[in-house]
């Protein structure tokens, strides 16, 4: 009985302080912005094979190969890839490029989702490659809520307000606002919010709905380089990751509408 029981305490034990890891047999490579941020919160950053330029995390987080994005890789790079499980958002590009090498791919949808969508998306498509990493998916839920109520208490009452992929200059506004995507269709659904009246995702604004939303407070929403600090100026947000949907939008959102409140 005594023996039995050892056994029994010692397989709870390893079960409960096992570390998040990937499967023995799992190479993993992330292209997308969504999926890098959650690796980095399931602690495997730095077990990545590689990561996109464009994805939201330091040098002093990631030391590892860090690719260029889009459809600008090499077939050199491209080689590199064979064996690894690659992330990448959505492209029909990407999708076309990586089916001429025969790569394991797992693109990530993210377009007209709420942050929630998304997140519990990519984590779905992440999940069948980790071991351990139940307390590690618990502890991004617990954050997801985290910030949704920190959004939801910073806004007390619905406001007007304008998004705009880009910085807003003394001259000018970026061509282009987030209409109906990311924690904007989010605050949209819960009433929060009024914005621009589309249904698409991102959409050119026109100069005639423009006249009637003038009274509208207006932010550009400015996605910088690696490593840049986060700050909010004038009518702009600085923020690494802002433009990455998931997690790092909704910590990018939650540090904006704390410095409006």
């Amino acid at each position: 009985m005594r023996i039995f029981l050892s056994a029994f305490i010692f397989l709870f034990a390893s079960s409960a302080f096992a570390d998040c890891t990937f499967r023995k047999d799992v190479s993993v490579i992330s292209l997308s912005g969504t999926t890098t941020v959650l690796f980095k919160h399931l602690g495997l950053l730095e077990d990545l094979k590689g990561i996109s330029v464009f994805n939201p995390v330091t040098e002093e987080e990631y030391k590892g190969k860090v690719y260029p994005g889009g459809i600008f890789l090499s077939h050199k790079t491209l080689d590199e890839f064979k064996g690894s499980y690659v992330f990448f958002d959505e492209s029909r590009e990407l999708e076309k490029i990586f089916k001429t090498k025969n790569l394991k791919t797992i693109e990530v949808f993210t377009r007209n989702q709420t942050p929630t969508e998304t997140i519990h998306t990519a984590l779905k498509q992440i999940i069948p490659l980790i071991e351990d990493c139940e307390k590690e998916t618990a502890k991004i839920e617990a954050l997801r809520i985290s910030l949704e109520n920190k959004i939801m208490n910073a806004i007390p009452q619905k406001k007007n307000i304008l998004f705009f992929l880009g910085e807003i200059k003394t001259s000018r506004i970026p061509e282009m606002v987030m209409a109906n995507d990311g924690v904007v269709k989010w605050l949209r659904e819960k009433g929060k919010i009024s914005t621009y009246p589309s249904d698409l995702a991102y959409v050119n604004w026109s100069s005639r709905i423009m006249q009637d939303l003038s009274h509208m407070t207006k932010i550009g929403i400015v996605d910088p380089a690696r490593g840049d600090k986060k700050k909010f100026v004038g009518q702009n947000l600085f923020y690494p990751g802002s433009l990455v949907p998931g997690l790092s939008q909704l910590e990018a959102f939650a540090y904006l509408f704390g410095e409006l409140k």
